[in-house]
């Protein structure tokens, strides 16, 4: 039977929902389809596998270059016939960026078998270099068949993304290779993944190339000298805007550390994996940052939270970020030893840092009072929070009674009348998008899931004048399975989405 008559886009739609959904995901992939005759060739399959099921399928699949755009080879399975695969890839693209993942297995489990259909495909992908959109290479072997370049012309002429992985031991890329993401016209994010290990020359290469705007090292060991070399090297990162450290577990006993370190240029930090990272902020001098995410390692439990003492420092060394836009972070307000809490925290916290449009707190301590203080103290103290447009608050290890909730509700319908009153001469901005995270045990109650209903109703309301509210009640830990019961607007993503990526959206 010949599949509907849909329009090409709806297609489109249909299809991308069968291949991985991220490129970023690719690094977590599992090679666990071997089903498919090329062998580690998974990422990429669904299009292929499309195409079998009629002529009519294929002539729909066929026509969408961009489902054939992505590629993953892998050495741990290679099959015989992964180099037509390839070439039909490369074909049915018609041109397009690829998007190219290459996985070495490590070099102890190799077999010259495996390595025959491996090299032979890694060398026929490397002469289309010229391209690759995004690349991933993870390598763990010397002999990796890097290919011929001419430095006449760039490498990588369209490259905008490249991670880098490998063994623990040097990347193994020739000098050509890295002169090829020196000159890059187009590349700007770069990522050094977990296990791998670069020398210093080989950094300042990435470094050297001017349009490079967002870096991430996964490890700081990364570099050949570990932390010594990132303090070494930090002040000169004059062109990147966003740094993120994703692990620096093993260099917290190098912070603090004198003297500051100053960069000019960054604009966006993310500092995670680390359990002090009041001490890493403490000893950098960052006068245009914009954007700071801070996560510790206490965060493998919702219910962790980084000692109070820490907290205080922490908000202490903020206010010599008078610039900060977006914010999100992890903090305790109560004292476990005197059994007392500081509900007037982010209050504090707005009163010094005025330019905010973005927050994003998760809470521990207090049982919602901090989030109930906030948001009265919006309406109540004139000039607060003047520029806040995206508020999310995340208290998941308190309840919440239908009482405490239509006082939230309440507080933010003030807050959108007073921004919306032309009277108003110092203009408010709009809380355009507030989600709030609470925990609850759920109850079989008939009223009391009446009056949720109501609530509910209260929270669309709000959503028309343009305040999209969602408050997310999440199941306690001891539940066999977690999730999410949603009051409000409905077109809120999860709350679960990483935090760094929810502050770049534009608001």
């Amino acid at each position: 039977m010949p599949p509907p008559n849909l329009p090409p886009e709806l297609w489109m739609k249909i299809f991308t929902q069968s291949v991985t959904s991220s490129f970023q995901d690719t690094l977590r992939s599992s090679f666990a389809v071997w089903e498919f005759s090329p062998g580690s060739f998974q990422w990429s399959s669904s299009p292929w596998e499309i195409s079998r099921v009629c002529r009519n399928w294929r002539n729909i699949i066929s026509a969408m270059p961009e489902l054939w755009s992505s590629i993953e080879i892998s050495s741990f399975a290679p099959g015989p016939n992964i180099v037509p695969f390839l070439d039909l890839y490369l074909k049915r693209s018609r041109g397009r960026g690829l998007d190219v993942v290459i996985m070495t297995d490590d070099s102890n489990n190799r077999s010259d078998h495996k390595d025959q259909h491996f090299l032979e495909a890694a060398s026929f992908l490397m002469q289309h270099k010229a391209r690759f959109q995004k690349l991933v290479m993870v390598i763990r072997f010397d002999d990796f068949p890097w290919g011929d370049y001419s430095l006449e012309h760039p490498v990588f002429p369209i490259l905008e993304s490249v991670c880098l992985g490998g063994d623990g031991e040097l990347f193994p890329a020739p000098r050509q290779f890295w002169e090829g993401i020196r000159t890059a016209p187009k590349l700007h994010n770069v990522t050094l993944s977990y296990s791998l290990v670069l020398s210093t020359d080989n950094f300042l290469h990435i470094l050297a190339n001017s349009q490079v705007e967002l870096l991430e090292i996964h490890n700081i060991f990364s570099l050949e000298d570990g932390f010594h070399s990132f303090r070494r090297l930090f002040p000169t990162l004059n062109k990147i805007e966003t740094l993120k450290i994703c692990d620096c577990t093993d260099a917290a006993m190098e912070a603090p550390f004198s003297p500051r370190l100053r960069n000019q240029a960054l604009r966006a930090l993310s500092i995670e994996q680390n359990d002090r990272p009041h001490e890493y902020l403490s000893s950098l001098e960052l006068p245009s940052l914009e954007t700071l995410l801070l996560s510790c390692i206490h965060l493998d439990s919702i219910f962790k939270a980084p000692p109070l003492h820490w907290v205080s420092d922490l908000f202490r060394i903020l206010q010599r970020f008078p610039s900060l836009q977006r914010l999100s972070f992890h903090f305790n307000i109560e004292d476990e030893i005197r059994r007392q809490s500081n509900p007037a925290r982010l209050v504090e916290l707005l009163q010094f840092l005025p330019n905010l449009t973005a927050l994003d707190a998760r809470i521990t301590g207090g049982g919602g009072s901090c989030s109930t203080n906030l948001l009265l103290a919006l309406v109540s103290r004139s000039g607060l929070g003047r520029r806040l447009k995206s508020l999310r608050l995340n208290e998941a290890d308190c309840h919440l009674d239908s009482d405490l909730i239509l006082r939230h509700i309440m507080a933010l319908e003030t807050r959108v009348a007073k921004s919306k009153d032309p009277r108003d001469g110092n203009a408010i901005a709009q809380l355009s998008d507030v989600r709030l995270l609470f925990g609850f045990r759920p109850q079989r109650r008939s009223a009391e899931m009446t009056e949720f209903e109501s609530l509910d109703r209260k929270m669309q309301l709000l959503e028309l004048v343009g305040t999209k509210c969602a408050l997310f009640r999440c199941f306690e830990k001891d539940f066999e399975s977690s999730s999410f019961f949603v009051m409000g607007s409905k077109s809120l993503e999860d709350p679960a989405v990483h935090a760094f990526d929810r502050l770049h959206v534009s608001i």
